[in-house]
């Protein structure tokens, strides 16, 4: 058996087919999202969403490490169970762009992103629909 120091020293944890480098699990839900890249917009949908980001789907190819404002709209219930809409704007980086192929023309893009920046109002609002798309939602699952 190789010890955790050894194993530190060596990579294999890094090296590991199984490890999940996440902080927070996602969960699979989908609905709409807008990219921000300076002048320009993409748009999207959601494959997954945890309190640390998010993986997506959108039209264009974007370069690993561009740094991008992410905005999605999320239905929120209160304690009345009236349902209203929260804005997210986010800064988030992405850490995957793989192509998938597609009848289109051009590819559609699987985007592995990193939510960046102030935490505290962006993960209350989150945190709040992931918890309500998990109590709520018979289909909802973690991915």
């Amino acid at each position: 058996m190789v010890s955790m120091d050894k194993a530190a020293r060596e990579g294999a944890w890094a090296r590991g087919r199984s490890l999940d480098r996440r902080a927070h699990p996602r969960v699979a839900v989908a609905f709409p999202i807008g990219l921000q890249l300076g002048e320009d917009k993409v748009h999207g949908v959601t494959l997954d969403l945890g309190l640390g980001g998010m993986r997506a789907q959108v039209a264009h190819g974007l370069a690993l490490d561009l740094r991008v404002w992410v905005s999605m709209e999320l239905p929120i219930a209160d304690r009345e169970r009236v349902v209203r809409t929260e804005t997210v704007v986010t800064e988030a980086r992405v850490v995957r762009a793989i192509p998938i192929a597609s009848r289109q023309p051009l590819p559609e893009w699987d985007l592995g992103l990193v939510f960046e920046g102030p935490r505290e109002a962006r993960d209350r609002v989150l945190g709040t629909f992931l918890l309500q798309t998990l109590l709520f939602d018979p289909g909802a699952e973690l991915v």
